[in-house]
């Protein structure tokens, strides 16, 4: 989750390389000389995550009474608009999975139908399908959470419930996708 992965950033790039400056000394010259330098090392998407998480870190020292610099605009990546699939993919893309016999063409095909993402789906239970009403319900979610530092394995994997309200919802399902899921069950 968020937790998780603003820890990683922490660890990773604040801590060792802003850690030893005391508070006062980080100015908005600073913080921008050093999220520029991360720029030729890094994805944008990343340097933007440090820019972020620094950024929390000092609104929270702030709060404490710590001097908050005033920072300029995280440069971040240019986002690129997913594109959705023509009505000739959609139906090729259907036709075979339909063709497959395993339970990755099952959960694409309920992502495809359904919009779901791939924690809920990972998380979903016979449960959460009522055939009467032709409906899912997502009630949780599957994460990948990190475990403290020399846990073997590194990672563990976490049920928890959607991040909000509109994440938990009642999504409706054709029934030939009900047909195909009573004969997976």
């Amino acid at each position: 989750g968020s937790y998780a992965a603003y820890s990683r950033i922490v660890d990773t790039h604040l801590r060792p390389d802003l850690g030893a400056l005391p508070p006062e000394d980080l100015s908005a010259a600073v913080v921008g000389e050093y999220l520029a330098g991360l720029q030729g090392q890094y994805a944008p998407a990343t340097v933007q995550t440090v820019g972020c998480v620094l950024n929390m870190a000092l609104r929270h020292g702030g709060g404490m009474g710590y001097p908050v610099p005033r920072l300029a605009p995280i440069p971040g990546e240019a986002r690129r608009g997913g594109r959705a699939l023509k009505e000739r993919e959609r139906v090729r893309l259907e036709r075979f999975l339909l063709a497959q016999d395993s339970s990755t063409a099952l959960g694409t095909l309920l992502a495809l139908y359904t919009g779901l993402r791939l924690g809920e789906l990972c998380a979903l239970t016979w449960g959460d399908l009522d055939r009467e009403a032709k409906t899912l319900t997502v009630r949780r979610t599957l994460l990948r959470v990190q475990r403290p530092k020399g846990s073997t394995p590194r990672t563990a994997l976490v049920f928890s419930t959607p991040k909000s309200d509109s994440s938990r919802r009642v999504i409706p399902i054709p029934a030939r996708l009900l047909d195909i899921l009573e004969r997976q069950r």
